[in-house]
């Protein structure tokens, strides 16, 4: 028992080291936030005026990343068709845009050549060892 109390008093005191030394809110980190913070308050407003006009082409990666996708739902699905989910022009067949983004994708990026096998139930909730059979 002691083996383990030894260095969990080390990490629970490098903790509150850390904790005091590097908090997790910071003036310069507060001011650096606030024009996201009223783009997104921007972007929240213009989901509830229809009046306003967006540019979703250009705004749905960060309507995405800041979790107004719900607000913008019934826009996305009664406006135009997105750039993002059109097809390239040019293709002589009317291919689904995101198998051609899939095939760029996996053209650029290969898959790896592991093989090693790892199995057991560790992520699915107990089990056995890594490399267990």
């Amino acid at each position: 028992m002691l083996v383990a109390a030894i260095p969990g008093g080390l990490l629970l005191v490098t903790g509150l080291i850390m904790t005091v030394a590097y908090p997790g809110l910071t003036a310069a980190g507060l001011d650096a936030a606030r024009p996201w913070e009223a783009y997104r308050d921007g972007l929240k407003a213009a989901a509830k005026n229809d009046d306003t006009a967006v540019d979703l082409d250009s705004a749905l990666p960060d309507i995405v990343a800041l979790g107004l996708g719900s607000a913008y739902r019934k826009r996305l699905e009664s406006g135009p068709k997105l750039r993002a989910f059109t097809a390239p022009a040019g293709l002589p067949l009317a291919v689904d845009p995101s198998v051609v983004n899939w095939a760029a994708f996996t053209a650029t990026f290969g898959a790896s050549s592991s093989s090693a096998t790892v199995s057991g139930g560790g992520a699915g909730g107990g089990g056995g060892a890594a490399g267990s059979t």
